[in-house]
C-alpha cells in the first residue's frame, strides 16, 4: 500500500503541475532518460521532453487535466489514467501509461487518444 500512496501522490503532482504548466516540478518529476510518447510525438530524454512541455503550454492558454480513473500496477510501478485534457476551448480524452523507476522518477509516459467528447 505505501507503493501506491506515492504512486499516487507523485502522479497527482504531476497532472497538477502540468495544468499549472510548472516546468520546474515537472523537471523534478521526470527521470533524465524519460521518454515521451503521443499520437504526435516520440521523445527521448529530460530536456526535450521539457522544451516540448513548454512549447505545449505556450500554444495554450487554458489547459487543465481532469483525472477519472487511475489503475495500478505496483510490481511494474505503472499508473493508467483514463483523463480529460482541456486545451482553450477543446476536451479530449486520453488514457496516460505513467511508468516510474525505482526513485518513483516518471521514466516513461504513453498517450493515447481516446474517443472526442
Amino acid at each position: 500500500l505505501k507503493i501506491k500512496k506515492i504512486l499516487d501522490k507523485k502522479t497527482q503532482i504531476y497532472f497538477e503541475n502540468f495544468s499549472l504548466k510548472n516546468v520546474d516540478v515537472l523537471d523534478q518529476l521526470f527521470a533524465p532518460s524519460i521518454v515521451l510518447k503521443d499520437w504526435t510525438v516520440f521523445i527521448k530524454g529530460k530536456n526535450k521532453v521539457l522544451k516540448f512541455n513548454k512549447s505545449l503550454f505556450k500554444k495554450f492558454k487554458k489547459l487543465n487535466v481532469k483525472i477519472l480513473e487511475k489503475f495500478y500496477d505496483l510490481k511494474k510501478r505503472i499508473v493508467v489514467c483514463h483523463i480529460i485534457v482541456q486545451l482553450n476551448k477543446k476536451k479530449i480524452n486520453v488514457v496516460d501509461v505513467i511508468y516510474f523507476d525505482k526513485k518513483y522518477k516518471i521514466k516513461k509516459i504513453g498517450a493515447f487518444l481516446g474517443w472526442n467528447l
